[in-house]
């Protein structure tokens, strides 16, 4: 798969293509995917996907300094292109989402990016997609468009769930909030996890006794801080169970970054720098200040021993 970051550049090659945030990759999302590249193949074109970063909403909150109602991120960009990738996309272009992109008008958008520069043949989108300055394109702007440029425009209906209620990234952004993972990997038709290099931290946790492993994540992650178990891929041939703390370390700094810090059970091994994937399986407790490093130690203590209990009744 090619990725572009920007679409200013004109392509020679036609392309079918649809348009979106595409946060979760979710179920919704991927029926929109297969049906692209079925259309695409029929008519000899190639699959692509359009998104942004970041999030639109994210940045008209940060502009308006509206910071406590900044979207939660399901996942980081890398995870998002990962799971795109799946499902056999041949081009993604992430375009960044800024002040002039906002200002772009809904004709200037379709001549300018999707006739001359992506040379779009054919493009599918959900039934109330809106696009362009103030959101004043819709489906009526790119049918009557599709006639004078000469291209498809089809929609695609949206996908429910057993309430029938529309799958979406707001649904898994509340269902991770409050760390119903099985809800969230139900609406995701994946297990829910991310992906990062082991960076250095300030040991405190090989201090302690507990040494970790720790990866980045957004500082508006859509999963609720606290200690969970998980699965860590990516250090040996198989999956090794561990307890992740996701926080910012309350007891030991004020006003420290939000970070994911990995113990792995019963094994000891170096990976700073490697690329490693998390899946989260279930929450422990939530994040804790507690009164002392004595009373830290006890907790990250118990949270072992109770990891190690479910492993073992659970399984690998």
């Amino acid at each position: 798969m090619h990725i572009y970051k920007n679409i200013n550049n004109p392509l020679k090659q036609s392309c079918a293509l649809t348009i979106g945030n595409f946060d979760g990759v979710h179920i919704g999302h991927q029926k929109i995917l297969t049906k692209l590249v079925e259309e695409a193949t029929a008519r000899r074109i190639t699959p692509s996907v359009l998104t942004f970063h970041p999030h639109s909403r994210e940045f008209f909150q940060k502009n308006n300094n509206l910071l406590q109602n900044l979207p939660t991120r399901i996942y980081k960009t890398r995870d998002k292109i990962e799971n795109i990738s799946k499902y056999s996309i041949d081009q993604i272009f992430i375009s960044k989402f800024n002040s002039e992109i906002s200002q772009i008008t809904a004709n200037t958008f379709i001549e300018e990016f999707l006739v001359r520069n992506l040379n779009v043949k054919y493009l599918l989108i959900g039934e109330n997609f809106q696009f362009g300055y103030k959101r004043q394109g819709n489906l009526e702007t790119l049918q009557k468009a599709s006639l004078k440029y000469n291209f498809e425009v089809q929609t695609i209906k949206r996908v429910i769930d057993n309430h029938n209620n529309r799958i979406s990234s707001s649904q898994i952004r509340e269902a991770l909030k409050l760390s119903n993972i099985t809800l969230a990997n139900s609406l995701l038709g994946r297990n829910f996890g991310i992906t990062g290099h082991v960076i250095h931290g300030n040991k405190i946790g090989r201090k302690l006794g507990y040494p970790t492993m720790n990866i980045s994540v957004p500082q508006n992650y859509a999963l609720s801080k606290g200690v969970y178990l998980v699965y860590v891929y990516g250090l040996e041939n198989k999956k090794i169970p561990g307890v992740a703390s996701l926080g910012t370390r309350e007891t030991l700094e004020k006003n420290g970054i939000l970070l994911l810090e990995i113990s792995l059970i019963d094994v000891n091994i170096t990976a700073y720098g490697k690329l490693i994937h998390i899946e989260f399986i279930k929450k422990l407790r939530n994040e804790e200040k507690f009164p002392d490093i004595e009373s830290l130690i006890h907790a990250i203590s118990t949270d072992i021993k109770n990891a190690r209990s479910y492993f073992n009744t659970h399984g690998l």
